[in-house]
């Protein structure tokens, strides 16, 4: 059996998806290692096509190029890690990395794009597996790629094209590139004026909603991106699409999400964006289809960038971060302008506009791998990872029906505890919920069943541990 690399030792559905950070420390020993090579002279390029990359270093300084592992028909070396750099005139501009195609041994061998020139840069994704990745940008004038193989069997490997422009995805013919930041025409907005404001003409013609000021505007009974979901008769068996990264919430894997029926919203909290643990809560309401934090302020990523441009400080997407633990994720970035002082200021005096208070100043800390259910005031969140990896055993419950919102943590005199874990569940059944399997900090995988009942005395509050009757408990290692 096979030893998993660090990186390698994670949930299986982030395997081919995600990484872990502990990756980064043999990478960067790796880059000392391998030597450069600077591609340039059609010789160079012809010998290129004609091998398997093999423990080689690549730098491309062109506008427009393709990478690959090697010729067609052959597969990539087995053991082996290739590294293609790709440098833009300046850092101002963008790289735009599109596949062709994709073949890697699933969960075992790996693609990583860095947006920068080194492996201390952000990790904008790592890809295995056949399916081919989505276009990925690098914004900061450099792009770094690693091919990595272990010691079994290899497959085709892949080819991907690459463009250098001075706006990202050249605007896709939706604007204008101005100072390196695209000007949407009219009923277009993203980074790059990709995406339609109001697709589907927001259902107009049924009555689902109009499109004003760049965005749908639903009727009463509909909500999404283009008023498609019904909220009192929806259609069975239909993915509807109620909103995207650009509106407010940013990409994230292993978070929790918990639908609250009385305020009709989504509450997501926590998670990893593949270079930091958040801990911040966002609530998307249903009734006016957008994204908000918890002291109902709209995480809108156009609302946000219009303000920051007003003092120049849009450079980059700076605003489109995910905040830091001290930014109590607000969703905002730390340079300074009118926006971030008003919201420092509302949350420090956790009043809002009309002088209702916000919450109070104990919270959880960031994490993902966590757990959440529903319950009659709120919802609770359990366990998970925390940013320098210990797991978690703590217990929060988040009131939405005091004062706007509450954190308070739970069952702090529980004479029994559960053991810290991730990858777990929690649900919620009669008086009680069940936490249920997960990871522990050995590694080890736990099948033990534990159950508590929330109380309005939480110094009453017990865990107990449930042996249920019949069947076997297993033990993975």
């Amino acid at each position: 059996m096979r030893q998993l690399p660090l990186h390698k030792q994670w949930p299986r559905h982030l395997q081919c998806k995600a990484v872990a950070n502990g990756m980064l420390i043999s990478l960067i020993l790796l880059g000392v290692l391998l030597p450069y090579g600077t591609e340039g002279h059609t010789a160079q390029k012809n010998l290129h096509q004609q091998q398997s990359c093999d423990k080689t270093r690549r730098v491309f300084n062109e506008s427009y190029g393709e990478i690959s592992d090697g010729p067609s028909g052959y597969n990539y070396t087995q053991d082996s890690h290739c590294e293609w750099l790709i440098k833009a005139q300046n850092d101002s501009q963008y790289i735009t990395l599109n596949f062709r195609s994709m073949g890697t041994e699933c969960s075992f061998d790996y693609i990583f794009i860095y947006d920068g020139d080194s492996f201390r840069s952000p990790l904008l994704g790592s890809f295995s597996g056949k399916t081919e990745p989505q276009r990925v940008v690098a914004s900061s004038g450099s792009m770094l790629v690693l091919l990595y193989s272990d010691t079994n069997y290899v497959l085709e490997g892949f080819k991907a094209e690459f463009a250098v422009s001075n706006c990202p995805n050249n605007c896709t013919d939706h604007g204008k590139c101005v100072d390196h930041s695209c000007v949407c025409n009219a009923n277009w907005v993203g980074d790059d004026c990709s995406q339609d404001a109001c697709p589907d003409g927001c259902g107009q013609s049924e009555g689902r909603g109009s499109c004003v000021g760049a965005q749908c505007v639903c009727s009463s009974n509909y909500s999404g991106q283009s008023c498609s979901l019904h909220k009192t008769h929806p259609v069975a068996n239909e993915w509807h699409w109620l909103s995207n990264s650009k509106n407010g919430l940013t990409p994230r894997a292993t978070h929790t999400a918990v639908y609250f029926a009385p305020t009709d919203s989504l509450y997501v909290f926590g998670g990893y964006n593949l270079n930091k643990v958040l801990g911040s809560l966002s609530i998307y309401r249903f009734k006016t289809s957008r994204w908000e934090n918890e002291w109902g302020v709209s995480l809108a990523s156009e609302e946000m960038q219009s303000i920051a441009t007003m003092n120049g400080s849009a450079r980059k997407g700076t605003l489109f971060r995910e905040p830091s633990e001290d930014t109590l994720g607000m969703g905002i970035g730390r340079e300074p302008n009118f926006f971030n002082n008003f919201i420092f200021s509302l949350a420090d005096n956790k009043t809002g506009p009309f002088g209702a208070v916000y919450g109070n100043n104990s919270r959880p800390t960031g994490r993902y791998g966590h757990a959440a259910c529903a319950v009659s005031d709120g919802f609770v969140i359990f366990g998970g990872k925390l940013a320098g990896g210990r797991l978690s055993a703590d217990l929060w419950l988040y009131n939405i029906t005091e004062n706007g919102g509450t954190w308070s943590e739970r069952a702090l005199s529980s004479a029994f505890q559960p053991p810290p874990l991730t990858r777990h569940t929690l649900t919620a059944a009669g008086n009680y919920m069940y936490a249920f399997g997960g990871a522990l900090e050995n590694g080890e995988f736990s099948s033990r069943l534990f159950r508590i009942q929330l109380s309005e005395n939480a110094s009453s509050e017990q865990w107990e541990e449930v042996f249920p009757r019949g069947g076997k408990r297993w033990i993975f290692d």
